[in-house]
């Protein structure tokens, strides 16, 4: 059975997100996950983070896209920004604004909640 699925293009490669419950579903956990993983971080100003917190905001972003995009996927996203997490990070936003369009979506229709 094909899945339904959205296709996100970043820096010209193309990855899917399947938007089945099941799929909603994990992708929600992971964003729970990712959002606990670099919560301290987001009211810090970025010149004044260390490279130990820059090193925790990599490991939760590598989580976060190799979970929604699959094994590898991050490392292909964060070369083709030039190593730039900032860059990262709008690709893992455009991802939770997607993903909450949708969540909404699939409540609407009765099927979530």
């Amino acid at each position: 059975m094909n899945k339904p699925y959205q296709e996100f293009e970043v820096n010209g490669n193309d990855y899917k997100l399947y938007y089945d419950v099941a799929s909603i579903k994990k992708y929600i956990e992971i964003t729970d996950k990712y959002q606990l993983m670099i919560k301290s971080f987001l009211k810090k100003p970025e010149h004044k983070l260390t490279d130990r917190d820059r090193n925790k905001v990599y490991q939760a972003s590598k989580y976060a896209l190799d979970g929604f995009f699959g094994k590898g996927s991050f490392k292909t996203i964060y070369q083709s920004t030039d190593n730039d997490l900032d860059q990262v990070a709008d690709v893992i936003n455009d991802i939770l604004d997607w993903l909450n369009g949708k969540v909404k979506e699939l409540e609407q229709k009765g099927v979530m909640y």
